[in-house]
């Protein structure tokens, strides 16, 4: 007897439709059109990969310059590349003492990461001994990442200026931008190797395909994750077992030799990074439910997917691929890593804009359709010929494509251009700069040297090179720049001054140099305590800026407040951050130690925030100036509450009282306000006539 056929359930009959229709559809052929358009185009995305390499590369460099790179971890690079080709292999002694789980004094890279790409990087120092080599290596090879976005998109779109804007979008994606300004990190070479990958998957290249996923390979342990990913992706979708499996295996071996080196090589029998991942193991249930109660981190997947548009949503099946390494940085406990900034998200950069070419090339025909079925509806009834023609399928995607991107970028296209047009973040070197790198040339390279973060990658070739305060006991010498604003690693700037003083006063250190806030201290036991020259101090002493507001505001005792400056003057939630520098004259001598007080005011009065710690009054307060001098004092840079937007008011107070002893409010000085008021009737003296309101500052 014959037994009846079992009927597949409607639920198994449509995954079995999709799952034909996805292998259908990644199984289609990718036509390349390589006609006059196609050349146009491609030389039009060549142009923007060159100027991206050249603005970049000169951003990048400008940054190291002016001293706004730091020593996590462009130091750490340069300084494991330095010692490898001087027989110190992949040796590096800088890391931060305070709050890092890296620092684990001299050890072999390879404890902490798996980057082997760093031993034939090394060999670039043959030809360019510099760390700048390192940063534009970056910038040319994040730019021609472009090259294969072009053609993934022209094959699978079918339309060489899709091509265009997608690579244009990938060199402009937020995270990738953000990787490429933060020093120089391995994995982030690693993005234009990927996108390779996903070319060569496309039109079915394996031999290609291998090799640029062992390029990846080479650049950090985690981008197995992807290469994994991908094997998995050739064996099911391409029915490429025997290949898709030996990828796989590929990449765990690749794993297993990274964790076997750490083992070895780590003092702590494994890479200190995994301690980012201690509560997820120890109290994974409560970590997790932690976890999903921060909007940091449900705001990372936004700021993953919004510049994409969310399309990589419509192509799960490639889009899966990143999970693993986002998952990776949501979990950790590590915020940097899931900020949506540095080189964290590189690899994911490459799988977002292949994924959002592969929803493209399904959605775009079919969007095509519904157009051509709308326009031959309005044909029909009469519609004008212009609304025929506006609703062709190219100008309306390509418009619905920048209005999602303009969305998707949200806040970050705002903070960029902030960036652009209110800091005026292009590096520009000043008399300043050029002092710090003449003092930076004269340490002995044979020397070891403890230098502040933003110091160090400018005197890390050397065997022995630390991040301050690590090695400031040991060190030969110790190059500090109280001025730069930076007291990374310290947890407030009032423990670095203090660091640095108890430097000073241990007795075991002699000046070499102390010029405007610089210090050069070669070590010398039994020494006794130093004193700072006048030399140390100019950078105190200045007129009032060609960008800063003038007043007239007298103080009681001797202080006369003669403009001020706010950077930036508006500032944006997305980045509430902002900086004060006043100016003042003295007009005879302080009689009684006095405190300079800084004030914002937000909306409502509430939370008003009061700093009366500078950089200046840290090392020379009001009762050391002279009569005559022009002080200027800038504020530590203010983080504001983002969740509170409008009006801030800034205010300015002088209180007696020495500045370690940070003075009550009831200690305000009287003054007056000579100034004429202006919009908003500022500046004006405060109820009481003890302090003066000078300006609001607009959050939004």
């Amino acid at each position: 007897m014959i037994s009846p056929q079992v009927q597949p359930s409607p639920r198994q009959s449509a995954l079995v439709r999709a799952w034909d229709w996805i292998t259908r559809f990644e199984a289609r052929s990718a036509p390349f059109n390589s006609g006059a358009a196609s050349h146009i185009a491609f030389d039009i995305t060549f142009a923007l990969a060159l100027i991206y390499a050249t603005i970049l590369s000169l951003f990048t460099v400008g940054r190291q310059d002016t001293f706004l790179t730091h020593a996590e971890d462009l130091g750490i690079m340069d300084q494991a590349l330095w010692n490898t080709i001087h027989g110190h292999f992949m040796l590096q002694t800088i890391c931060n003492p305070i709050t890092d789980v890296n620092c684990l004094g001299g050890v072999s890279r390879f404890a902490i990461h798996f980057e082997p790409v760093l031993i034939p990087l090394s060999l670039l120092y043959l030809i360019w001994p510099s760390v700048k080599a390192l940063l534009v290596l970056q910038a040319v090879v994040v730019a021609s990442g472009a090259l294969p976005v072009w053609l993934l998109s022209t094959r699978r779109l079918g339309n060489p200026w899709w091509g265009v804007g997608l690579a244009t979008l990938f060199l402009v994606y937020p995270p990738m931008l953000s990787a490429v300004t933060d020093d120089f990190h391995p994995e982030t070479l690693a993005a234009t190797a990927l996108v390779w990958a996903f070319y060569f998957l496309t039109t079915r290249r394996y031999r290609a395909l291998v090799v640029t996923l062992a390029l990846a390979l080479l650049c950090k342990e985690t981008l197995t994750l992807d290469v994994i990913g991908i094997g998995l992706f050739v064996a099911v979708f391409h029915r490429r077992w025997r290949l898709g499996l030996g990828i796989i295996a590929g990449a765990a071996l690749t794993l297993a030799l990274a964790l076997v080196l750490m083992r070895a090589l780590s003092p702590l029998g494994h890479s200190p990074v995994t301690s980012r991942y201690g509560n997820l193991l120890h109290a994974p249930v409560s970590t997790l439910i932690s976890m999903s109660h921060d909007p940091a981190r449900r705001g990372y997947l936004v700021k993953l997917l919004a510049p994409f548009g969310f399309l990589p949503l419509l192509s799960p099946w490639l889009a899966a691929i990143a999970l693993p390494s986002t998952l990776l940085n949501l979990f950790s406990s590590d915020p940097l890593m899931y900020s949506g900034g540095y080189q964290y998200n590189t690899d994911i950069a490459a799988v977002g804009i292949a994924a959002t070419i592969d929803a493209l090339a399904w959605l775009a025909p079919l969007v095509s359709r519904w157009l051509s079925l709308a326009r031959a509806r309005l044909r029909a009834r009469g519609a004008p010929p212009w609304i025929g023609g506006a609703t062709r399928p190219g100008l309306l995607v390509a418009l619905a494509l920048i209005l999602i991107a303009v969305a998707g970028f949200g806040s970050q296209a705002t903070r960029i251009y902030q960036q652009v047009t209110v800091r005026h973040i292009w590096p520009s070197v000043t008399a300043h700069d050029q002092l710090g790198e003449s003092i930076a040339a004269a340490i002995p390279q044979s020397a070891s040297v403890s230098a502040q973060s933003t110091l160090t990658p400018h005197v890390s070739q050397r065997y022995n090179a630390f991040q301050f305060p690590s090695g400031a006991n040991t060190a030969d010498y110790v190059f500090l720049d109280v001025t730069s604003g930076d007291f990374y690693p310290f947890k407030s700037p009032t423990s670095y001054v203090q660091a640095v003083r108890a430097v000073l006063e241990s007795g075991n250190v002699a000046i070499l140099t102390a010029q405007d806030g610089y210090l050069l201290l070669r070590r010398a036991p039994g020494a006794g305590p130093v004193s700072l020259p006048g030399s140390f101090y100019t950078f105190a002493s200045a007129p009032t800026a060609p960008d800063s507001t003038n007043v007239d505001v007298r103080f009681q005792g001797g202080l006369e407040f003669v403009g001020y400056r706010v950077d930036p003057p508006r500032v944006s939630v997305t980045e509430p951050s902002l900086t004060v520098t006043t100016y003042w004259r003295v007009t005879g001598p302080l009689e009684s130690p006095q405190t300079i007080v800084v004030t914002l005011t937000p909306p409502g009065g509430r939370g008003r925030i009061v700093l009366d710690d500078s950089l200046t009054q840290e090392w020379l307060p009001p009762q050391q100036w002279e009569p005559g001098q022009t002080i200027l004092i800038e504020t530590w840079p203010i983080n504001l509450d983002p969740s509170i937007t409008g009006a801030y008011v800034l205010g300015i107070e002088v209180r007696n009282g020495a500045p370690p002893e940070h003075p009550p409010v009831s200690q305000n000085v009287p003054c007056e306000v000579l100034t004429p008021p202006g919009a908003g009737g500022l500046p004006a003296v405060t109820a009481g006539g003890r302090g003066a309101a000078l300006t609001t500052i607009l959050v939004q």
